[in-house]
């Protein structure tokens, strides 16, 4: 039997993919620091790979500085190649982009939508959810299992979810990012604690806020409550914030310490601290503020450390390191300024656990519910986005959860005459009827042609 060569390519790179080589156990600053102290933390000759994270952010730093096309596609591929120990075929993933793109591209050809930028959004979310050809009749789902055995840091790579199917709110997003630049639709990523979505507009020029995870639409108001976003993280752009393309670039030096941290252990050296330079140089309200904070607190308690000074009081005492410590104080008050928030692995975990709880409770449930907010809240500022229908489903209906519309008024005359009559409360029914259907006298009603069939 002949296979395409496309398919043999693609083949040869899920291969790549899984062969990730056996962790090196070196000693990591972040397990015994004092232990550690006497390192010269910038000999990074014991990690023999090394030049595969140079690599890395010369490519994001040329394309930072315009010396080179903005790419996120590769600039992905770059960091990911890092954690796959430079096993990764950049072909082969060129490949399997270019016939993603390609196809969502026909189907979005044949959607009739307001606009081109609609149709577009709309068919790369046909190819998240719905089997189809494209996604080989398995839409993606959530990477439970990285979740839990890495903290998600597989789950959260681009390649990975090409292999899998199986990814995060952190490559599905990019995923989405890649995918809508390579055709050409307007789309944008934007962060909150521990987590990224995409921002897109409608045709009338809304925002929506998409959840590549779900395949859903959340509201603004349910972000911010669920990861602890205030207002002073959006006003200075830290979180909820469409990011520009440079802006989404400098989202890949996040993966690339941590990347450079799980495999080399160094979370403090020449390294780190020129990669979030350049990060904090292009977009200063960044959450690469906490790698500054850490390193510039390693090599505060090393240096303090290795002149006797063991204790943080003793530090603060000293003239020298003493403003060094003020200043890493300085530091984290500006950061806390810009709204950041410690949103820990902890609560996620506890939150995701909630999640599934609460999902296998309602599961088998025979009390109805409603499980999110009215997508259209926005536009009744004066209605809670909770209120189904108006606070009156007897009267209005919400077929599809976009809009309210008035239902059949004679079968809501029906329903509640039928109460008047048959019940002693009647007065009850009475405030029912002046509330809900808007009459006055509940007798001329019986008089109205569906007091016929009571």
């Amino acid at each position: 039997m002949s296979i395409s060569r496309n398919t043999y390519i693609f083949a040869l790179f899920c291969l790549c993919a899984t062969q990730v080589l056996a962790e090196i156990h070196l000693p990591k600053q972040s397990e015994n620091p004092i232990a550690n102290y006497a390192w010269d933390e910038n000999d990074t000759s014991r990690y023999e790979r090394h030049y595969l994270y140079e690599k890395a952010y010369k490519l994001i730093e040329d394309m930072l500085s315009d010396k080179r096309p903005l790419d996120f596609a590769e600039a992905v591929f770059a960091v990911e190649n890092c954690m796959y120990d430079g096993e990764l075929d950049y072909a082969a993933y060129s490949i399997e982009l270019e016939r993603i793109s390609r196809g969502i591209m026909q189907m979005a050809s044949s959607i009739t939508a307001p606009s081109n930028d609609v149709a577009l959004n709309y068919a790369i979310h046909l190819f998240y959810t719905q089997p189809c050809p494209l996604n080989h009749f398995h839409p993606f789902e959530y990477d439970k299992i990285s979740l839990i055995e890495d903290v998600g840091l597989t789950g959260g790579m681009i390649t990975n979810l090409l292999k899998t199917g199986k990814g995060t709110c952190h490559s599905l997003p990019y995923l989405y990012k890649i995918i809508a630049d390579k055709i050409g639709a307007r789309a944008y990523i934007a962060t909150a604690p521990l987590h990224a979505y995409i921002r897109h507009q409608d045709a009338d020029g809304k925002w929506w806020n998409y959840e590549t995870t779900t395949g859903t639409y959340s509201r603004s108001a349910w972000i911010m409550e669920s990861f602890h976003v205030n207002e002073k993280a959006i006003r200075s752009g830290l979180y909820m914030t469409n990011l520009t393309d440079k802006e989404t670039i400098v989202q890949c030096l996040h993966d690339l310490l941590n990347i450079y941290e799980r495999k080399t252990g160094f979370y403090s050296n020449d390294f780190v601290r020129k990669c979030y330079t350049l990060g904090l140089q292009y977009h200063y309200a960044d959450n690469l503020h906490s790698k500054r904070i850490e390193d510039l607190k390693y090599q505060l308690d090393k240096n303090a450390w290795n002149l006797g000074l063991h204790s943080e009081t003793t530090i603060r005492l000293d003239s020298v390191f003493g403003r060094k410590y003020e200043y890493i104080q300085q530091l984290r008050k500006e950061f806390d300024d810009l709204g950041y928030y410690a949103y820990t692995q902890e609560e996620y975990m506890r939150k995701y656990q909630e999640t599934l709880n609460y999902k296998r409770t309602i599961k088998h449930d025979d009390v109805p519910r409603w499980l999110s907010v009215d997508p259209s809240a926005d536009k009744y500022p004066d209605i809670s986005p909770y209120a189904y229908c108006d606070w009156n489903p007897i009267k209005n209906i919400d077929s599809d959860g976009r809009e309210k519309s008035e239902g059949n008024p004679i079968l809501c005359q029906r329903y509640f005459l039928t109460l008047y009559k048959t019940n002693n409360i009647k007065y009850v029914y009475y405030e029912m009827l002046k509330l809900f259907i808007g009459i006055n006298s509940v007798d001329e009603e019986f008089n109205s042609p569906c007091s016929n069939h009571l």
